[in-house]
């Protein structure tokens, strides 16, 4: 191990060091990117009204003819969820693609169809039906394409989680070579431009690709639970007042568990103050909205894998107590939609992890109830923002080694992601969620603010599973036998060595 790689060990073994970018101490850090204070809404978040008719372009891409060429795009379909004890992947498919067949008279799925066909004209081009696959489906095409140099894929789009791994294998493009394509715009998701390094993006995210919209962790709510279990406080108002915290949430969660049918154990039948879901990224979630990051990527390019410091310790303990200890909590060794909405709509919690794309399902648009929309809790009080994660097996955006017409992918990357900002993302958060999920104007409120509150550091983007997969060990019961310290401590050098992989890939890249 280098000098760099030892002093940056030994920091994540003996210090506890404060997170985030204004109140670090020691070695400074790469800004932690979130919302503005309190979860204010940036200026660049998208409209909330419906803009399909607005066509005009915002983009500074010049008129091109690309003669009719045909735009060609790899799309992972489906997202995975691990299930804790049989270690087999849930696999769930993308309600919304890249590319949809007709008009269907459903308002997200026509926009889309109109900016693809807007697209076409102003460039003539031809967009064709993407081929599809699962995460290890497209993985293998990408690789096979690129070794094969087969100029087969002008864009695709592939599991976040899993790129990292592929990015040392040489086989993506820079974003930062692709013509026209300006990451500073408001359609791409800036916090992705704070954890580069040499200005390289292998992947980005915008507004195109509304995944990166329909897979944001949230937490759903049923209002009228709450009522009925004497939960006495607005709870969008105090997510308004500063004070929706994690040590709230657990005394919420328990407090309000009846042994509904009275045999003297808990069981399914019961009432739970929170669904737990032992996975990776609704656990990140709930750290992430703490300000508990797993990995601060330094300034000079050393890591600190923050998993040590005593304030993730804090808040890993805090969320054992609440999935085992606190007994308001009902636990799912999965994630997945079976797991995460259906036990919600049979009436018997009041909380629970979901992603946005749930309200746009058949079966809350259908629940009776009320229910509502809250960010994760913060760590506490003083604690000045709301954040979340997207979903980290969300597919991102990549243009292969062995595509050839850069002009015309930065081209019309760049131009539909402005038409999406402006035309699809808010006909999306109004039909899709307002009017067909969310049951109120301050539930609508409360999603753009949970939306906005989506955050990306370099521990989230190049993790490749290695600590995110694992939280789910840091909660269970058996991970505390002794203490998690010696859990953390094993794994730690062993992943250090997998970060810096990446990290000296980058630094010593040249396009």
């Amino acid at each position: 191990m280098n000098v760099r790689r030892s002093a940056a060990l030994l920091l994540a073994v003996l210090l506890a060091l404060p997170l985030f970018a204004g109140c670090s101490g020691g070695t400074d850090t790469k800004e932690y990117a979130g919302t503005d204070g309190g979860g204010t809404p940036h200026t660049d978040a998208p409209k909330t009204e419906d803009t399909t008719e607005d066509t005009k372009v915002l983009d500074a891409v010049p008129e091109l003819d690309f003669g009719g060429a045909a735009f060609r795009t790899l799309e992972q379909s489906t997202v995975y969820s691990l299930h804790l004890s049989s270690q087999e992947y849930k696999y769930e498919e993308l309600k919304y693609s890249f590319w949809t067949e007709d008009q269907v008279g459903e308002k997200v799925n026509d926009a889309i169809y109109d900016r693809n066909r807007a697209m076409e004209e102003r460039f003539r081009i031809s967009i064709e039906e993407p081929t599809k696959g699962d995460t290890d489906t497209v993985k293998d095409m990408i690789v096979n394409t690129v070794l094969g140099a087969m100029d087969e894929y002008d864009l695709t789009f592939y599991c976040l989680q899993e790129a990292p791994n592929l990015i040392v294998q040489g086989v993506f493009t820079n974003w930062s070579t692709i013509p026209y394509v300006d990451l500073d715009n408001p359609w791409y998701m800036q916090q992705i431009n704070n954890v580069t390094i040499n200005d390289i993006y292998f992947v980005i995210e915008s507004d195109l690709n509304l995944g990166w919209s329909e897979q944001t962790w949230m937490i759903i709510y049923n209002k009228s639970k709450a009522t009925d279990y004497n939960v006495q406080e607005d709870l969008y108002q105090r997510v308004r007042d500063g004070k929706w915290t994690l040590d709230y949430m657990m005394e919420i969660t328990e407090s309000v568990y009846t042994d509904l049918n009275g045999n003297g154990a808990r069981d399914e039948e019961d009432f739970y103050g929170m669904l737990g879901l032992y996975d990776g990224p609704p656990i990140a979630a709930f750290t992430y909205g703490c300000e508990a990051p797993m990995i601060v990527l330094n300034d000079d390019y050393t890591i600190t894998q923050t998993v040590r410091g005593e304030k993730y310790l804090e808040v890993i303990g805090k969320l054992t107590k609440l999935f085992n200890e606190s007994g308001g909590s009902w636990l799912s060794e999965s994630a997945s939609k079976e797991d995460r909405v259906d036990r919600f709509v049979q009436g018997n919690l009041l909380f629970s992890p979901m992603m946005a794309l749930d309200l746009t399902g058949g079966d809350l648009r259908d629940f009776k109830d009320d229910f509502g929309v809250l960010p994760p809790p913060k760590y506490d009080e003083d604690q000045e923002a709301y954040h979340t994660i997207v979903n980290i097996r969300v597919p991102g955006m990549i243009v292969l080694k062995s595509a050839q017409n850069t002009e015309m992918i930065g081209a019309v990357v760049e131009a539909m992601s402005a038409y999406s900002h402006e035309n699809v993302l808010p006909v999306y958060v109004n039909e899709a969620l307002e009017l067909r999920g969310t049951r109120d104007p301050e539930s609508v409120e409360m999603l753009q603010l949970v939306l906005d509150a989506r955050t990306v550091d370099y521990g989230y983007l190049y993790d490749a599973g290695i600590w995110m997969d694992r939280m789910r060990n840091l909660i269970k019961n058996d991970a505390w036998i002794g203490s998690p310290i010696a859990y953390i401590e094993e794994r730690l050098e062993k992943y250090e060595d997998k970060f810096y992989v990446t990290i000296d890939y980058l630094l010593d890249y040249e396009d």
